[in-house]
């Protein structure tokens, strides 16, 4: 006596569980319901199973993928740490370079006013003395040339301000 009792889970042949004695006509319809029982059991053991091992293959290519991305955002990371520190060598080296210009055009100024101011000065006591027509309008032009030119060396700085603090002028004019 035998009775055979098929595991099936979705339409799909899992396996078979036999329940066997040799001794005839022992198998009673409750040993066949017992066999349905374990069948339903076991085949709920095995989706259990399958889908354990469903769920730690997904959670390894998640584990996986983690790893990989996270991997990729500590080289960007890094990466972005090495560019800033190079920006910031730049920007100081940028602003070294800025402040360098600015003293030297300030000490150019200074060091181009000072003769000038000698000239305007010459020019004035000039201007006192006894010319000709002639010579009066070349010692006012060189007058009006210095003097402008006095003008121009002295905004320097002031440009040079303006520009070292982003501070820009717009001059209208009607």
């Amino acid at each position: 006596n035998v009775v055979y009792v098929p595991m099936q889970s979705e339409g799909t042949l899992l396996g078979c569980v036999a329940l066997s004695t040799t001794i005839p006509g022992t198998l009673t319809p409750q040993h066949a319901e017992i066999a349905l029982d374990m069948t339903d059991q076991l085949v709920v053991a095995i989706q259990h199973a399958q889908m354990r091992e469903e769920l730690e293959h997904s959670n390894q290519q998640l584990e996986s993928k983690v790893e990989k991305r996270t991997a990729e955002l500590r080289s960007t990371v890094a990466t972005l740490q090495i560019l800033e520190a190079e920006l910031r060598l730049k920007e100081a080296d940028a602003r070294a370079a800025s402040d360098t210009k600015s003293t030297f055009l300030a000490s150019m100024s200074h060091e181009l006013r000072t003769p000038l101011i000698g000239i305007t000065g010459m020019v004035e006591i000039l201007t006192q003395s006894d010319l000709d027509v002639e010579q009066r309008q070349v010692v006012g032009i060189i007058q009006e040339s210095s003097e402008c030119l006095l003008q121009i060396i002295g905004d320097i700085p002031i440009f040079v301000a303006a520009y070292s603090s982003d501070l820009w002028f717009v001059l209208v004019v009607s």
